[in-house]
């Protein structure tokens, strides 16, 4: 796959991840490649004038492309590049220049040994460490999903709307599990972190998920401010802005009912041609998430809590009722866009929460 091409990375070498499974390799000096390509079609290349450009650069000219842009891998020693260590991969976030959340957590952290207090530690580290597991689970999705395109771009059957699974295809429902796993576990330490560091409710009872914070802090608060009802507000399954709480029940769904591949809307993936220009396609592939996953673990608990009754549905009901979650005709999301979405959502969301406990010590201070 990528290993010709490893061959040819000078340093300072970069390798986008883009949607779909697209890679696009840059070598300073030497014209940007757009991969995998179809058997029967050349490769894709861009030419970029200068013989050294910022990642900035590089990135804005896949932009123009019509190409969305996950994150970018850094080639920039002798180990990486012959794959004796990984690459140092960024996310959007890092590549615009906001701030880090590892580090921001980490220096908590710090903060926390100076001041002795060991909870501070204890929390910051592990939300640190959650940022870490999410950012390289998006990275392994990114991964399955060039390894089912690399493969499937090997036939001359390549059609625009061709649904299929192939062996690899089961890599991709696990690390969007794990993805959607490791996001939540640092939505329920930022939960327990603001309980004490924010809103001071130290109680006999502590707070270890985001809804138990909404349930027995936000909900009893007098009065709200910009950040409380922010926080109401993407926790609301009723709400547009609701993306924590989507990001929940895709989580729930799969640790509570079901696995996303016996979604039936979600049980293949499909291959797509992506337009760049005029006159240029490119390979790349799709897994629909479901549309509305609350609904389906609803109409799935519905069915179990009856049979746990010894109400036996038959199987006919079962079939009809279960495996299907929406009207499939609806406007879908492909599981790894969605990923990257939710994981800049979430860094945001730490920053904002980080930013508020600083503004806090320095009222009290």
């Amino acid at each position: 796959m990528l290993e010709n091409i490893f061959k040819t990375l000078k340093t300072e070498a970069y390798v986008a991840h883009l949607e779909g499974g697209l890679r696009a390799i840059s070598n300073p000096g030497s014209p940007v490649e757009i991969v995998p390509h179809l058997i029967d079609k050349a490769s894709v290349n861009i030419d970029i004038s200068s013989s050294y450009y910022k990642d900035i650069d590089f990135i804005d000219e896949l932009k123009k492309l019509n190409l969305s842009i996950l994150g970018l891998d850094y080639y920039n020693n002798i180990e990486s590049i012959g794959q004796m260590y990984p690459p140092n991969w960024r996310t959007l976030s890092q590549i615009n220049n906001l701030d880090n959340p590892i580090k921001l957590w980490d220096n908590l952290c710090i903060e926390g040994h100076t001041k002795q207090d060991y909870y501070l530690v204890d929390i910051s580290s592990r939300i640190s460490f959650g940022f870490k597991a999410c950012e390289t689970r998006l990275r392994d999705l990114s991964e399955c999903y060039f390894r089912e395109l690399y493969s499937q771009c090997q036939y001359r059957d390549f059609k625009n709307g061709r649904k299929f699974r192939s062996s690899n295809t089961f890599n991709i429902y696990l690390a969007l599990h794990s993805f959607l796993v490791e996001s939540c576990l640092v939505r329920d330490y930022l939960a327990e972190f603001m309980h004490v560091y924010i809103f001071n409710k130290y109680g006999k009872n502590p707070i270890t998920t985001m809804g138990s914070l909404i349930k027995y802090v936000l909900k009893k608060l007098n009065n709200y401010d910009d950040f409380s009802l922010e926080i109401i507000n993407i926790t609301n399954v009723e709400l547009a802005a609701s993306w924590l709480a989507e990001l929940g029940e895709y989580r729930d769904l799969v640790i509570h009912s079901t696995p996303i591949d016996q979604v039936e809307s979600s049980s293949f993936i499909v291959q797509k041609i992506i337009n760049i220009n005029e006159n240029q396609g490119v390979p790349s592939i799709e897994l629909p998430l479901p549309k509305n996953p609350h609904h389906i673990f609803k109409r799935r608990r519905k069915i179990i809590e009856s049979i746990c009754k010894g109400i036996n549905s038959s199987f006919e009901e079962w079939f009809v009722e279960v495996p299907e979650n929406t009207d499939t005709s609806e406007t879908v999301i492909d599981a790894l866009k969605y990923c990257s979405f939710a994981h800049e959502k979430l860094i945001e969301f730490a920053i904002k929460v980080f930013n508020k406990h600083k503004e806090l010590i320095e009222i009290s201070d």
